[in-house]
């Protein structure tokens, strides 16, 4: 509990996003499916042999897969940022953005540390 100018806040700090742990074995495999997705952008399989598409091949979907992966490689080195929440007299503050009680629809705490339940 904090208070400021003798007004007290509920508050606590929460991960922006759940981080997934992902193994070596995860990313082999997410590396395979992606030249693989790659293969068959450019080329197509006709009578057991690759022939290469040229100006017909789908370059559009390659970029696609490509900026994915680039995303998802950069997204998985990093932390996910400490958001902080605040309940008051007035309303909410989640970051630093405010929400007045009047805005909100539906509101509820439920705690109960005997059985382990914390939502909000």
């Amino acid at each position: 509990m904090e208070e400021n100018n003798k007004v007290q806040y509920l508050s606590w700090q929460v991960p922006e996003y759940e981080s997934k742990e992902r193994n070596r074995r995860w990313y082999i495999m997410a590396s395979v499916l992606l030249v693989i997705f790659l293969f068959f952008c450019f080329f197509d399989i006709s009578h057991f042999k690759p022939v290469f598409l040229g100006v017909n091949s789908n370059f559009i979907f390659a970029l696609i897969l490509i900026l994915s992966s680039i995303i998802m490689i950069i997204n998985d080195g990093q932390e996910s940022a400490l958001v902080e929440f605040k309940i008051g007299p007035e309303g909410i503050n989640i970051g630093k953005k405010f929400h007045d009680y009047d805005e909100l629809r539906h509101f509820s705490i439920i705690y109960k540390p005997n059985i382990e339940v914390k939502h909000l």
